[in-house]
């Protein structure tokens, strides 16, 4: 509310100029259309890739798929800033591939560099949430259409995916929202081939001095727009249907032994998780021991860059900043989802609802949009967070509103799966609310309860375009220190503090999908 009203007012007048001014120049609608088609095709590749890997993940007799959908959780969450920086090592330049080619035939600042880095991630995204759908369809119809004489190929793309087309839409239209928002790649990999979409664009004009905070939110308004446009879409192209895979009857969920080629679709995802994760990761750690950025050979390595960022008191200030910011907003984030959760689903609060959609409304706000409304909230009219400008609270403040939307599905579809009965014996039994509800529900809940926690700590901890708008010399975290050392041309140091961030992040991603093994419950 405070974002676009202020963006409306000028000398304390209202006026129109800001976005006047955004949507007369033909550089606006350029942004707009390159957004908009960079996002179609990272989606449409990442989900062709997703829902393959999805499929013979869960119905299918694929070797490894359980090491294989744990190396895809990890894919997921690693922390995007130092996988970006590996793909500058193997495909700038003077990368690897480069150097082995001798030839520059690669360049990762392009178009074709946004797209490939881009879809590897989309690809696990649409491949872990269609999972569990994937894992419910009765196999009875995929056998009924084997006995009408319809091949497998056939029975896939005419039975499997239509029935399955709530999940599968969901996916992509989500991963459409978190692509249309998607930042980190378009900054790193964009702007040195001067690529510009809304976001960097976006973030551009809110970092110029003097700021041009109207401009930023007359731009901000066409993501929020096209975010508002997907969820109608997913409305209406799903209303009225009926996609029932689990009856009374009980269902099947036998595995399609795929014969000859179970091991060309092993390959299949070897290949796939050789590029988006070993790769990148094996040279992330290379080059941190490297002596100058991308010379390769064997004679240029270095214990230089770790001793001297183990001996940098920023950085050690800026894991701990990290790890407190992780913890806060992990456990504001887990309690407030819990709060609404429990008052939207155990009570008749009326206002419960109303919560529960509230806890959602961040999620339609892409990030960069997000910070320009808490920009707007502090240095504009209101000021309410002025007093938290540059500090550790202030991130934590607009990281735990981040993370909202991920605690309240976690905990939702926890708080669903646990029978009110239980809680109504035990005060049968004598004890009184608070008793039921400490004894008997927190018990069965805290597994999820702590998978959201660990799920929200991941996301606080890798995000750059919330952080950026927020921090100062005093709350540097690891993925500022990350920006700064790439930006202030010491990129060997940003590698390094890349392989701690990432190093903090499997550590907790470890712990997380341990409690999956209880609770089945982890996802985005």
């Amino acid at each position: 509310v405070v974002l676009f009203a202020s963006s409306f007012l000028a000398d304390g007048a209202l006026t129109l100029s800001a976005y006047q001014k955004a949507f007369s120049s033909p550089e606006t609608f350029q942004l707009i259309w390159t957004t908009l088609w960079l996002a179609l095709v990272r989606v449409g590749l990442g989900e062709a890739l997703g829902i393959l890997l999805a499929w013979l993940i869960a119905r299918t007799d694929l070797p490894g798929r359980g090491a294989i959908e744990v190396l895809i959780w990890i894919e997921l969450f690693a922390p995007p800033l130092p996988m970006l920086l590996a793909w500058v090592l193997i495909a700038g330049k003077g990368g690897l591939v480069n150097a082995l080619l001798q030839q520059p035939l690669l360049d990762v600042y392009s178009y074709g560099g946004i797209v490939w880095v881009s879809s590897l991630g989309v690809a696990a995204f649409i491949c872990l949430t269609t999972l569990p759908a994937f894992r419910a369809i009765d196999v009875t119809l995929e056998d009924a259409a084997h006995l009408c004489g319809a091949g497998r190929w056939h029975v896939l793309r005419d039975v499997t995916v239509p029935v399955l087309l709530p999940a599968i839409l969901g996916s992509v239209l989500f991963a459409l929202v978190f692509v249309l928002e998607s930042f980190e790649t378009e900054l790193i990999l964009g702007t040195p081939g001067r690529i510009y979409v809304l976001s960097t664009r976006i973030f551009t004009l809110s970092q110029e001095y003097p700021q041009y905070l109207p401009g930023a939110t007359a731009l901000s308004s066409v993501l929020l727009l096209a975010v508002a446009l997907i969820f109608v879409a997913q409305f209406l192209a799903l209303r009225g249907k009926r996609f029932t895979t689990i009856s009374g009857k009980g269902h099947s969920a036998r595995p399609i032994a795929l014969g000859r080629w179970r091991w060309a679709a092993l390959a299949v995802c070897a290949g796939y998780l050789f590029l988006a994760l070993l790769l990148p990761f094996t040279v992330l750690v290379m080059g941190s021991f490297m002596k100058a950025w991308g010379v390769w050979n064997t004679s240029s390595y270095t214990l230089d860059h770790w001793l001297g960022a183990l001996d940098d008191p920023r950085l050690l200030r800026a894991m701990g900043n990290t790890v407190v910011v992780g913890v806060a907003v992990g456990l504001a984030g887990t309690f407030t989802a819990a709060i609404t959760a429990y008052l939207a689903i155990r009570t008749r609060f009326r206002g419960g609802p109303f919560l529960e959609f509230l806890s959602w409304v961040p999620r339609t706000a892409p990030g960069v949009v997000l910070a320009i409304a808490f920009v707007w909230s502090y240095v504009g009219g209101a000021g309410l967070f002025k007093p938290l400008a540059g500090t550790v609270g202030m991130l934590i403040v607009v990281l735990a509103v981040a993370g909202l939307p991920l605690a309240t599905r976690v905990v939702n579809g926890a708080m669903h799966q646990v029978d009110a009965e239980l809680e109504e014996a035990a005060r049968v039994a004598g004890s009184n609310w608070l008793s039921a509800f400490c004894k008997v529900l927190i018990p069965l809940m805290a597994p999820a309860l702590l998978t959201c926690f660990v799920l929200v700590f991941l996301l606080a901890i890798r995000n750059l375009v919330l952080v950026v708008f927020f921090y100062s010399a005093q709350s540097r975290v690891l993925s500022t220190i990350l920006w700064e050392g790439w930006t202030g041309r010491a990129p060997e140091r940003a590698l390094v503090t890349g392989i701690m961030m990432m190093g903090m992040a499997l550590l907790a991603l470890g712990c997380a999908l341990l409690l999956r093994r209880r609770t089945g419950i982890i996802g985005v």
